[in-house]
């Protein structure tokens, strides 16, 4: 339901969807927090986007529930909050994207468990930039490879990476950046 100019807030009304496995509601005006029970609802979910909304508030730790998770995507909004700890339960995760919101603190050490290189793409992605984030990048752990990696230079280092873009682009917003 992604460019379908869907407004309001995420219904409860999807909670009877117990069996959804791909929720793709990118590019549109959706707005409110993300559920706090949103992880109960789907336990089968696998992909999950939510890019360029006006969705606010905390990712609730209910999401660490979407065992099965490969996809995550929740950039362009306006969350707060730091990184649930819970997304370290997620063991197949290929994409992961929160940049350009407003999420605070650290990058969660458990956020190593989550990417594996076995995954339905072979190949893993995670978007940090543009965001409030700080600390170390604890994914240089696990010896996983990356096609992309992308954090802000000022704010997270990454000991596994060597290259420090002065410029990244991405559409009309360039932001100093780790490439790995």
């Amino acid at each position: 339901a992604f460019r379908n100019d869907l407004t309001g807030t995420i219904p409860f009304l999807l909670t009877q969807w117990s069996a959804l496995e791909d929720f793709i509601v990118d590019d549109n005006a959706l707005t409110g927090n993300v559920p706090s029970a949103i992880g109960e609802w789907w336990p089968s979910l696998r992909s999950f986007g939510i890019n360029n909304n006006v969705f606010r508030g905390s990712l609730p730790s209910s999401v660490g529930n979407w065992t099965n998770l490969y996809w995550f995507e929740v950039r362009v909004n306006q969350l707060t909050g730091s990184l649930p700890s819970s997304i370290g339960q997620w063991t197949n995760l290929e994409r992961f994207d929160v940049s350009r919101n407003a999420i605070t603190g650290t990058i969660p050490s458990e956020i190593v468990n989550g990417f594996s290189n076995s995954g339905f793409f072979v190949f893993n992605e995670a978007y940090f930039y543009l965001t409030n984030l700080t600390g170390t990048m604890p994914l240089c752990a696990k010896n996983t490879s990356f096609d992309y990696l992308v954090a802000d230079c000022s704010e997270v280092e990454c000991e596994c990476c060597n290259l420090c873009c002065p410029e990244f682009i991405y559409g009309s917003i360039s932001a100093t950046h780790i490439s790995c």
